[in-house]
Parts: structure tokens; sequence; C-alpha cells
């Protein structure tokens, strides 16, 4: 019996050889003589694929359609700016005003404050007419007749108001082009230092912080959009804040940070403040005007109140003190320089180290 079975299996395994030899032949057979419906000779495996070549006629009615083609909203102006010349600002001083580099004003709100004045006066000593605008008006004459070299003005005014933020403009274009706008302009309410807390914001002061930190900018900006050139030289910087993207702090005396004695509006509209820029920056990119802003920590200044220069306040900045209005001034100066010609749409942090960054 085992022999028997042994011969079968012997036999089985070679019919399976004989049986698989014979198929692959055939196959070999048939994919020689694989054709196209047409006839012709083809391989088995897929031909690469090839786009038919346009004729030099064709190349050309494309050509002529694309160009010809509407490539998007333009400049309001009459003519498309050229973005490859080199944005020019005035000289860097007044000694300087007699050689070929246009003459510019600035605007510079809330220019008679502790942060506006020192703006004022670099941007002064930059070559530019100062427009320093202030709701004291007297305070505002009072600084622009100190700035350095001539052609400044005073401006007093509600600057919560569109009709004024009109007359803004037109007054400094009656100075010279306006080639930068600082908003410096804005509020934070304490109480001897102390934070408001919710309950006590009532609807008025609410109101009145979006207004003056908000509003106002963006009325500024809208009205002196329309006179800025478009050559490249123009910019707004608006004064940020850190509290814009940390919130404020908890109540009085808490022992978690952040520790800001800032109302909860006030980061509010700072953080309102910061979107506008950015998108400022996107809608007037066309007019060649830059728009970024600088965030100050804490600044020594009359609107920080009477925060203690010592304590957990200062203890949580890296640095360990508080900012100069001289360090906010600079930045805001380097934005609106050629040097900053690609720079728009963004911020500067000037906060000693102290806000996370993302």
């Amino acid at each position: 019996m085992s022999g028997r079975r042994s011969f079968g299996a012997t036999l089985g395994i070679t019919a399976f050889w004989i049986a698989a030899t014979v198929a692959a032949l055939l196959v070999v057979a048939r994919m020689g003589d694989y054709r196209t419906l047409e006839g012709e000779r083809s391989s088995p495996r897929p031909r690469a694929c090839h786009w038919p070549r346009r004729r030099p006629a064709e190349e050309a009615a494309l050509t002529s359609s694309a160009l010809s083609a509407p490539r998007g909203r333009r400049t309001p102006t009459s003519e498309v700016p050229d973005m490859t010349t080199t944005p020019a600002l005035p000289a860097r001083s007044p000694e300087a005003a007699g050689t070929s580099t246009p003459e510019r004003s600035a605007i510079v709100t809330g220019g008679a404050g502790g942060i506006g004045s020192v703006i004022s006066t670099r941007l002064a000593q930059s070559g530019y007419h100062v427009v320093v605008a202030d709701v004291d008006g007297a305070r505002a004459e009072a600084t622009a007749k100190g700035l350095p070299g001539e052609g400044h003005l005073g401006f007093g005014g509600d600057l919560t108001s569109s009709a004024v933020n009109a007359d803004l403009a037109a007054a400094a274009t009656g100075l010279a082009p306006i080639g930068a706008v600082v908003n410096a302009v804005g509020i934070s309410p304490k109480r001897e230092g102390r934070k408001i807390e919710l309950d006590e914001i009532d609807d008025a002061l609410f109101h009145q912080v979006m207004a003056v930190n908000v509003a106002a900018p963006f009325f500024l900006v809208r009205e002196a959009a329309r006179l800025m050139p478009d050559d490249g030289s123009a910019s707004v910087v608006n004064l940020l804040s850190i509290a814009g993207r940390t919130g404020t702090g908890g109540p009085a005396g808490t022992l978690y940070p952040p520790f800001l004695p800032s109302a909860m509006v006030y980061g509010a509209s700072k953080a309102a403040l910061a979107n506008l820029t950015i998108s400022l920056a996107h809608e007037l990119a066309e007019r060649r005007i830059r728009v970024n802003g600088v965030a100050p920590g804490f600044v020594q200044t009359p609107m920080m109140g009477q925060v203690p220069p010592t304590g957990p306040i200062v203890e949580q900045v890296p640095a360990r003190r508080y900012a100069r209005p001289e360090e906010v001034a600079a930045a805001v100066e380097f934005l609106l320089s050629p040097q900053a010609s690609y720079i728009t749409g963004t911020s500067i942090d000037v906060d000693g180290g102290w806000a996370p960054r993302a």
C-alpha cells in the first residue's frame, strides 16, 4: 500500500508541474501576439501620457488672453503704484530738511501723554512735521511748541468723534502729506491704583473705554488713509498692550497671576485693537500703507496710577522693572522707518519678557 501511495503522489506532482509549464507557455504566446484595436503591436505595460503640444498660434492667443484678463481689484488711485521702489521717509534731523527727501507729517494721538509726548519728540527729531492731538488742547499746543524743529501743530478735540478725526487728518495734510499715524491715545481707568472689578464696571465706563481705545484709532485711520501717499513711505502704528493677549488679572489680593490691575474692559479693548491692526494691514496693503502695533507691558507713566514700584506686579516681569516711555517710542520709530519696510500686520512686545508667547 505504501508503494502505491508513493507512486500516486509522484505522479500527481509531475502532472501539476506539466500543467503549470503549459499554462505559462500559453500566456507568453498570447502576450507576444497582443495587438491594439488598430492592429498595431503594443507592449502590455501602460504607455506614458503626453499632452498634445500647442501650435505657436495657440500659444500666442493664450498669452494675449492672460495678459488682458482682470487681475483683481486695483488701488483707489488712478494708477497702480510701483511696488518695486524703495520707500522714502523724512530726513533724520531738521538740519537735513534741505535734501530731496519729501516732507511728511505725522499724527500722534494722545500726543500730550506720557508715551505720546516722547513719541512726538522722536518723530520731530526724525524730520516729521508733527501734529500733537489730544483731548486737552492746551497741553497739545504746549507739547507741539516744545518739539525740536519747526512746522508742528497742537490739535485739541474729542478723538472719539469721526468728524473731529476728519478735521485732524485735514490739518496734518495742510502741513505735508501724511507719512505716519501713531494711535497712542488710550485710557485704563483705576481707582487709586486699584483694579476696577466686574461689578463696578457700569455701562458708561465700558462704552468710554471702547470708544477711546478702539473707535478713536479706527476713525483716524479711516480718515487719514484716504490722504496718505501710496509710494510705500506711509505707515500706521497702534499702541496695543500685553493685556490684550493675557487678559487682565483677578480681583484685588488674588494669589494667582497675572497681577495686572487694569479693568477687564481695558484688556478687551486692546484685544480688539490688535485684531483691527491686522485687518487694517491686510486692507491697506495694496495702497502700500503698512500697519503695525507696539504692545507695551508695564510702563512708568501717569496712566499706571499709583501702582507700587515693588511687589508682585513688577516681580512677575523678568526684567524686574517697568519700561520707560523712551523704550516704547524707540519701537514705534523703528516700525515707521525704512528699516521696517517689509514689516506689516504684526506687533512688537516691549514688556521686559513678561507676556507669554504662543
